[in-house]
């Protein structure tokens, strides 16, 4: 099948994305630049193959009802993030190549304030960023970490399941979207009758969603999720957004009193070509609840930078250290600082 031997171009090339669309040309990403495979084309044949083999009976159905669908797909050891969609006189199908192990915690640059984090057993944890800022990397190496270190049950709820977590100290049960489960919500809620200690949550999309985390994490519970926001302010803004304006003032309390972290992330090529993780980290200290539960939330800067011995830090940090070690060009480090 094309479809495989694309998959296994991919993994050798070390490619993180791949687009397909019908009769067009193909298109790969590698160190974070989309470029063109010349030559070689996707037809509606080989669409029609990769949805007959690779999707389950279940899965197919959504896929004719939804005209989109979200799944993992695993191939030669390695596993795959797939979305296929229905576009003007086709499909599109974008891949997401994902590690084949988790990145450990010591591997990123912020490791020690990422592990005072996770030393917190309460609380919500949110990972945030633009769509392909390796939210989902962060969240595993979050996992593992506790997995690794501490006696814990931990529930993953995902769309779909990426890495593939193994017990250590820890237990962890993960549920698919679709598959497991039908509603994220519910999930959950019934994952609190399930003696959980961590609920890690893929992606929280909607209203019920952002009040089932909540509730959890303010009933003692570390909680993990991702939320698409490109600022600590954003973020919490976005997390009030899900509800009604009469309900913020209620709201902003609760997210006061069960926020645990909040961090934005974003990865800046290096000179070696590769891609480094570069992180605003926002804790939820005294002063931090008080200013989120009065809704004074350009404060919070101040707090970052007033806190940075703490922990705290912005983007910005990171990449100025990165330069000078040398390992960030000065051009590039400009048109992420502004």
């Amino acid at each position: 099948m094309k479809f495989l031997e694309i998959l296994q171009k991919a993994i050798v090339c070390k490619w993180s994305d791949i687009h397909l669309t019908t009769d067009k040309n193909i298109y790969y990403r590698q160190n974070n630049k989309l470029n063109i495979w010349e030559d070689e084309f996707f037809t509606r044949e080989d669409f029609r193959e990769v949805i007959e083999n690779t999707l389950n009976e279940t899965q197919k159905i959504l896929f004719r009802q939804n005209k989109v669908i979200d799944y993992a797909y695993e191939f030669n050891n390695r596993r795959f993030r797939i979305n296929i969609y229905m576009i003007y006189k086709g499909y599109g199908m974008a891949i997401r190549l994902i590690n084949d192990n988790v990145k450990p915690i010591e591997n990123f640059y912020q490791q020690k304030v990422l592990r005072d984090i996770l030393h917190n057993d309460n609380g919500l944890i949110l990972i945030c960023g633009a769509t392909g800022t390796g939210k989902s990397t962060t969240l595993a190496s979050m996992i593992e970490y506790i997995n690794q270190n501490k006696s814990k049950h931990i529930i993953t709820l995902e769309e779909p399941i990426e890495y593939v977590f193994t017990n250590k100290k820890s237990l962890i049960h993960q549920r698919e979207y679709h598959v497991d489960f039908e509603n994220f919500s519910e999930a959950i809620k019934m994952a609190m009758r399930q003696d959980p200690d961590v609920i890690m949550v893929g992606e929280i999309r909607d209203t019920e969603t952002m009040k089932a985390c909540l509730n959890a994490a303010e009933t003692g519970h570390l909680v993990l999720g991702t939320l698409h926001a490109s600022s600590v302010i954003e973020a919490i803004i976005r997390m009030e957004s899900f509800f009604n304006q009469e309900q913020i003032e209620a709201i902003s309390m609760q997210i006061a009193s069960s926020l645990n972290s909040i961090i934005i992330q974003k990865l800046i090529p290096t000179i070696d070509e590769n891609l480094v993780c570069c992180m605003d980290i926002l804790l939820a200290t005294t002063a931090v609840k008080n200013l989120i539960s009065k809704n004074q939330l350009s404060q919070l800067i101040s707090q970052m930078q007033l806190n940075r011995q703490n922990g705290m830090q912005f983007i910005q940090d990171d990449i100025e250290k990165l330069v000078k070690a040398k390992l960030i060009d000065e051009k590039i480090a400009k048109k992420y600082i502004g």
